[in-house]
């Protein structure tokens, strides 16, 4: 026997020389899938150093075959070898099946663990846990990274509110800053309102403001005095936000508004005409002060018509008190603007025809203010009695001269 140009040389007794060539090894691995001997051939593949490509599509191959045995345990877990490897829907179409949803969530965990999953993988895995009723393994997931911390959160958060877990659903919108998740799940979902309320409290001004924006009126309709205090919050805190930003909040509430109203005016003076125009407008309204007599109501729109912090558009301000049938505020107003014309016709409305008169010669040079006063005067009905009087006795002189004569 001798070794020469890579072969090896065997002589026998008789002279006869045999040359033995060494198979290539994919040669060798055909002859042992033919036999159907996979482990032999993994455990050689192994030996030989074949690469992590080549080994994936002998495990392949015997999960292939444990699979038409339906030995489908064994199968899943020559499967698990090929992950990174085989495509995973290849694997998954196999075991769709109700029956086999055991090895189907193994296969997901193990994708999972070696971050290969996609999030079609995760909202499957997780619909697996719902359906198994695996409690445990839901919490591990959420509260553990069990499977590692590489997942599509809102898909999760997803299955989780569909399935009824809301304590691991808002766990996970929370500790990954989802916010708008959050008060989706305890107002949608769960109707906590006043933890939602207690949850934006705890967030910086500007992310509380834009939460309130999109969900405030459904708080201010649940808890009205609750959320009304948070929005109060942030509308007075320096740099605070603009209230006119949340009368939204209010549409179905204009009592809160009001109340709402008068107490950022009180802390917050220095806010936007709108503000204002719009508590005076709810000021002027006796239905959003049941017990109170005009004269009360009045007195609360003078007191803020009298502000000198109050910065209302004096010509809005006249068409609601018109609207609100407020003679006091008018005159107020009027005599502000200097509106004379609207002053003489209020005065003499009010039986003030004496102020009316005075404010006429006052006005020196306003010869229409005068044509106004007698117009007032002949389209009064007391006047139009005095002239039907003052007929009346005419006619009565005319007859006693007649008897006379």
């Amino acid at each position: 026997m001798f070794a020469a140009w890579g072969l090896l040389f065997f002589m026998t007794e008789g002279h006869a020389v045999y040359a033995l060539r060494e198979k290539e090894t994919q040669t060798r691995l055909s002859l042992l899938y033919e036999r159907e001997l996979f482990p032999e051939a993994i455990a050689l593949g192994s030996e030989w150093g074949l690469s992590e490509k080549e080994m994936s599509e002998i495990h392949r191959m015997f999960g292939d075959w444990l699979y038409e045995k339906k030995e489908f345990a064994d199968a899943m877990r020559e499967y698990i070898f090929t992950i990174g490897f085989l495509d995973a829907s290849y694997v998954i179409r196999r075991f769709l099946d109700a029956a086999q949803i055991h090895n189907l969530t193994a296969y997901l965990e193990e994708l999972h663990r070696s971050g290969k999953a996609t999030v079609d993988h995760t909202v499957l895995l997780m619909n697996n846990y719902v359906k198994l009723h695996s409690n445990e393994k839901i919490q591990a997931f959420v509260y553990q990274n069990a499977l590692g911390a590489q997942f599509d959160v809102p898909a999760v958060i997803d299955v989780l509110v569909k399935a009824g877990y809301f304590r691991e659903a808002l766990y996970l919108a929370q500790s990954h800053r989802i916010y708008e998740r959050v008060l989706s799940i305890q107002i949608d979902e769960s109707g906590a309102f006043r933890d939602a309320i207690d949850f934006v409290a705890t967030l910086s001004d500007a992310d509380a403001a834009k939460l309130l924006q999109r969900y405030g009126k459904r708080l201010v309709d649940a808890e009205p005095e609750a959320t009304s205090q948070l929005l109060l919050r942030l509308c007075t805190a320096p740099g605070g936000v603009e209230p006119e930003r949340f009368f939204h909040c209010f549409v179905d509430n204009a009592a809160a508004l009001k109340s709402f109203l008068q107490r950022v005016v009180e802390m917050r003076p220095q806010c936007g005409t709108s503000v204002w125009n719009t508590l005076l407008e709810l000021l002027l309204r006796s239905d959003l002060a049941p017990g109170e007599s005009r004269e009360a109501l009045t007195e609360k729109v003078m007191a803020l018509l009298r502000d000198p912090k109050a910065k209302y558009d004096p010509d809005e301000a006249l068409f609601l008190l018109q609207r609100g049938k407020c003679e006091e505020g008018l005159l107020f107003v009027c005599l502000k603007l200097r509106l004379s014309g609207m002053l003489v016709r209020l005065y003499f409305e009010a039986g003030q025809r004496e102020e009316a008169r005075k404010l006429c010669e006052e006005e020196k040079g306003e010869e229409a203010l005068w044509e106004l006063l007698l117009q007032l005067y002949a389209e009064s009905e007391d006047y139009a009695e005095e002239e039907k009087k003052k007929s009346e006795e005419k006619r009565g002189e005319k007859s006693e001269e007649k008897g006379e004569e």
